[in-house]
């Protein structure tokens, strides 16, 4: 990182990842979906209702300095999710007015911190005090997909929302951020005017955002915000925000920050162990890097599974409500039906039901009556035949006799039983 005469770098208000204390982690304050990683900060998870905000807890005492920072925006093709996020330089200390219960991940987080704290523009407060460049996914009025960064400027006296008509009417300029691989911004602010530029890393073509006038004063606080967009926007995944590297260079006299300075604890007298000797200079170990892991593992789960649960309880509600719904329309068409033919369509069903099951006991009835008659007569034919080729030939005229007296009778009760079954 070169500097020209005149430049001096804000160390508090600059870092390449990774964050951590041993540098000016520290300094910072994370609310929300926002947490330092290894590789980056991530803002945004990508996951959709998130809200987060990177803030820096002490001012910048320069009204004559640069903020360079790289971003990387990944997420699905052609997202049409209401997403952003913003670089803020303003007045007022954002980590002071606002808890991290607020952004605690429940559902409905966005529309929440809009309705009850005014949190309405990327996870910042739409009345503010001072400047942001603002990247936004979707065009207020179209609510088609646009990536744009905006230039906002506000006394406190607007409230500005995300993706509001007020927002449409900023000073923008059209950049493809998302899926871009990485994206630098640089901001210039000066006593009288700001200008503010991005580009693609890779190329070295500037595109202005805003260069023009506006009014800044020394003793400013620089943060991040960001949300992922209403649940209910769209299906699929939101975008993930990560950023990357931050450079803030002062110009002038005076030494542009006042922050703290970190003194390690001084080295107590020998103890006479091995553990005391080296135990205070130890920066990193087992328990710590495996205790790190597993935090940012459960964030991450917590982030990606919390949102699905979500969804899947309010289809769950909404199936229920259109089967009461198809309950009723089936009940109104059932009355309609019944009105209209001036029948009880249930009543008739059930007397239906009870003659058929009727006529299935009475056929059963018949049908065990017939078939013990049957086997009678097959005994009595067996009966005949016997005696008629044994030694008394003079009683098979009385045998066929009985025989035809039982069988007209047979057939006198089974013409019978017909006419009552029909």
């Amino acid at each position: 990182m070169s500097l020209t005469p005149g430049q001096t770098v804000l160390s508090h208000h600059s870092f390449e990842s990774p964050l951590n204390y041993q540098n000016t982690l520290g300094d910072w304050t994370f609310l929300g979906a926002s947490v330092a990683l290894r590789q980056d900060v991530l803002l945004t998870p990508n996951v959709r209702d998130r809200a987060g905000v990177a803030w820096h807890n002490y001012p910048i005492l320069s009204d004559n300095f640069e903020v360079e920072y790289d971003i990387q925006v990944r997420g699905p093709g052609r997202s049409t999710q209401r997403q952003g996020f913003a670089f803020w330089y303003v007045s007022q200390n954002f980590s002071e007015s606002v808890s991290e219960s607020m952004f605690k991940a429940k559902a409905g987080i966005i529309p929440t911190l809009a309705k009850e704290h005014g949190v309405n523009l990327y996870g910042f407060k739409g009345q503010f005090s001072g400047h942001a460049v603002v990247l936004s996914n979707v065009v207020p009025e179209l609510k088609e997909p646009a990536p744009r960064a905006y230039f906002l400027s506000n006394d406190g006296s607007r409230n500005v929302a995300a993706n509001s008509y007020h927002m449409g009417k900023e000073k923008f300029v059209d950049f493809p951020f998302r899926n871009a691989g990485v994206v630098t911004l640089r901001v210039r602010y000066q006593p009288s005017s700001i200008k503010a530029e991005i580009k693609k890393k890779e190329q070295g073509q500037w595109t202005t955002v805003y260069d023009g006038a506006a009014l800044v004063k020394s003793g400013g606080f620089v943060g991040f915000s960001a949300d992922s967009g209403p649940i209910d926007d769209v299906e699929g995944e939101a975008d993930r925000v990560s950023l990357l590297k931050m450079t803030t260079r002062h110009f002038g006299a005076g030494s542009g920050e006042s922050v703290p300075e970190y003194h390690p604890q001084a080295q107590g007298k020998a103890a006479g162990d091995f553990i005391h000797q080296h135990s205070l200079h130890a920066e990193h170990n087992e328990e710590s890097h495996a205790i790190q892991e597993l935090t940012h593992m459960v964030f991450k789960l917590v982030s990606e599974t919390e949102p699905l649960r979500n969804q899947l309880k309010q289809a769950v509600e909404t199936l229920g409500t259109r089967i009461s719904k198809l309950e009723e329309h089936f009940e109104a068409v059932k009355s309609e039906i019944s009105n209209r033919s001036g029948h009880q369509l249930d009543a008739e069903f059930n007397a239906m039901k009870r003659e058929l099951n009727s006529l299935s006991r009475y056929a059963t009835t018949e049908h065990t009556a017939r078939q013990r008659k049957m086997e009678s007569l097959e005994q009595d034919l067996s009966q005949v035949k016997t005696k008629g080729t044994g030694a008394e030939h003079d009683t098979i005229k009385d045998q066929l006799k009985l025989f035809k007296d039982r069988n007209e009778k047979l057939q006198e009760r089974l013409k019978t039983s017909s006419l009552c079954s029909a």
